[in-house]
């Protein structure tokens, strides 16, 4: 997952409450879910099938590894990142006679095949932590991916049951991008209207997709991880205030749809203070939450309940 600098600011909630009841978070396409897990990593089919859903990485699990974790009727969503890419562009160059501020701004759109460039100087953006290349979610080409490569590998080819869209905070970073990302996740429901749909944060999209999306997850909402120095932290003050006031939020807008709210919050080894913090204010909430590691590629550290014994 990619996590981005918070912004500040108050909206003027009161302080957090417990938002659930204890009881199981419930979507249509779901099912009731009261444990989940997000792991990228490999193997462990048995331990996931202890979930009632988990988000796996779908290059790590073919057919069979998947019918395995779902022999107890764990829900499977694949990760799919539509706002960002890890492919690499093809080589740019512009002829040495035109400047780069000659280049007009709505260069991005021409540069093949789908990645945004808003400065026009001829190089994709980069999300600098992660390395990845930010996409236009509008993009022809970018659907065609989506929509006929990479969701049927999820779907057809591997047979999980929905999938968890990252990376829609990309419409954060570049508004102009938001409608197209709406208009993706349309089409993907479009596509599979009784398939679950999950997406990461993207709260600036999220009262555009309440009829579209079966549950979304609050990454980061105590904690956030540091790729470069690998390790976790807790969040600022005033973004515990933000994310306390945003979660009251969502949680209000998603009431009427039956929304499924996720938390996932990341705590390294030597982090046992930023733990008992994370795992605090998560239970505060009452909501569905998930404490792992940095990188995902450890079963989660804990969660709301013990995953089911078998």
């Amino acid at each position: 997952m990619k996590s981005y600098i918070l912004a500040v600011f108050i909206l003027g909630w009161p302080s957090l409450m417990s938002f659930a009841s204890g009881a199981p978070s419930t979507s249509s396409r779901v099912g009731a879910l009261r444990s989940y897990a997000c792991y990228y990593g490999k193997g462990h089919e048995d331990e996931l099938a202890r979930y009632d859903l988990v988000i796996v990485q779908p290059d790590h699990y073919d057919a069979n590894a998947v019918k395995r974790i779902k022999r107890h009727q764990t829900k499977v969503l694949g990760y799919l990142s539509i706002g960002e890419t890890d492919l690499a562009p093809p080589e740019l160059s512009k002829p040495a006679s035109k400047p780069a501020s000659a280049v007009s701004t709505d260069t991005f759109r021409r540069i093949p095949p789908f990645y945004v460039n808003r400065k026009g100087d001829g190089r994709p953006d980069r999300n600098g932590g992660w390395g990845s290349y930010f996409v236009d979610a509008a993009a022809p080409a970018w659907r065609t991916r989506v929509l006929d490569q990479l969701l049927p590998n999820i779907i057809q080819q591997r047979g999980m049951d929905g999938v968890f869209l990252d990376t829609v905070d990309t419409a954060e970073v570049y508004p102009e991008t938001a409608a197209g990302m709406v208009g993706l996740i349309g089409a993907i429901r479009a596509r599979h209207p009784r398939m679950p749909i999950f997406i990461n944060r993207g709260f600036n999209v999220l009262d555009k997709l309440l009829a579209t999306v079966d549950g979304i997850m609050f990454e980061c909402y105590t904690s956030e991880y540091d790729p470069t120095t690998r390790r976790s932290h807790v969040l600022a003050r005033q973004d515990l205030e933000w994310t306390d006031q945003t979660l009251k939020k969502i949680v209000e807008q998603g009431r009427s749809t039956g929304l499924v709210v996720l938390l996932l919050d990341y705590v390294d080894s030597k982090s046992a203070t930023v733990r008992e913090q994370a795992v605090a204010r998560a239970r505060k909430t009452g909501l569905l939450y998930s404490i792992a590691n940095g990188v995902l590629d450890k079963l989660p550290v804990e969660g709301s309940g013990p995953a089911r014994s078998r």
